[in-house]
């Protein structure tokens, strides 16, 4: 017959056993148990010198579930696979779904990773790496009014067609500098896909110039339409819907939940470029390195494809 670990009950005698001072080979042969198994197991729970079956009972499931935990961390393939990914800034759940979805050699979860990081298993992983979440959206401002389509007459609220991008502009701390980040997103459901590009100023004519580079890059039937906020940089709307043949409409003012997408993702870009950043200090590689591995975060919505590779199939 195998080895039966300790159970509560047994935990509950021993306690109330020791409270009468009854000897540990008194208690072990009651219990049918060796000796040794019972010094073990009192000295290794006590707690300021006293017994007491409950925290004695917790510790043993701790160290239970401990055991499952460095009994993975074994395997150095995979702790090297999650550590890497860990460093890129894709969440544990991420990691969890591209190990289910294409390494199924290996087996965890993403509640296992998460003991990892905070038991300090990992070499140059802490809680510190996690991503952060809930973040407060930015306050609204007032840059002027102009007269652009409203994004009632969009007519696309569903997220199924590929081709309908959000866009905004990130900015460097108040005053410290002109430059900026111009953000857009692909919005259906399945994509996600995002381009930030580095510029020098908000006006009209660099923003458009951007603008227009960078989705005519892209195949036609990946371009439709383009929402944005009211911000006065984009008020030469026509000019960048004759350069790209689109439909240009704009949010409502003080409706950030209208372009949702592109608000959450700017709140991805400021966990790399925070408030306080100049981005008159940061290059475009930078930014272009950032962004690439956003887009090859694997998404859950996407069973795991990252956005790069969800739209690759999509062109292919």
């Amino acid at each position: 017959m195998g080895y039966k670990h300790l159970g509560i009950d047994e935990r509950i005698y021993i306690e109330n056993q020791l409270k009468f001072k009854v000897k540990i080979s008194e208690i072990a042969k009651n219990l049918n148990r060796s000796i040794s198994t019972i010094n073990r197991e009192v000295n290794r729970n006590k707690d300021n010198n006293h017994y007491f079956s409950l925290i004695a009972q917790n510790k043993a499931e701790n160290r239970k579930q401990l055991h499952v935990y460095f009994h993975k961390f074994k395997n150095r393939e995979l702790v090297k696979y999650v550590q890497q990914k860990l460093l890129l800034g894709w969440s544990p759940e991420q990691i969890y779904g591209r190990i289910k979805n294409f390494h199924q050699e290996w087996i965890i979860s993403f509640k296992t990773i998460y003991n990892w990081i905070y038991s300090g298993l990992l070499e140059k992983v802490t809680s510190k790496n996690l991503r952060r979440k809930g973040k407060k959206r930015k306050s609204q401002e007032n840059r002027g009014k102009f007269n652009g389509k409203s994004i009632k007459e969009r007519n696309v609220n569903n997220r199924i067609t590929l081709g309908h991008w959000e866009g905004d502009t990130v900015v460097s701390s108040r005053g410290k500098s002109k430059s900026c980040l111009i953000t857009l997103v692909e919005r259906t459901w399945t994509s996600r896909f995002t381009l930030a590009i580095l510029v020098e100023n908000r006006t009209t004519k660099v923003i458009n110039k951007n603008i227009s580079h960078y989705l005519s890059i892209l195949p036609n039937n990946l371009v439709k339409t383009i929402t944005f906020d009211r911000g006065k940089e984009f008020a030469n709307w026509q000019q960048l819907e004759k350069n790209l043949n689109v439909k240009i409409y704009f949010a409502d003012a003080y409706s950030p939940w209208q372009r949702g997408t592109n608000e959450n993702t700017n709140g991805l870009i400021r966990e790399k470029f925070p408030k306080k950043l100049n981005f008159s200090n940061t290059t475009k590689n930078a930014v272009h390195k950032f962004i690439l591995s956003l887009n090859q975060r694997p998404r859950k919505i996407l069973n795991y494809l990252s956005p790069i590779e969800y739209l690759v199939r999509k062109i292919i």
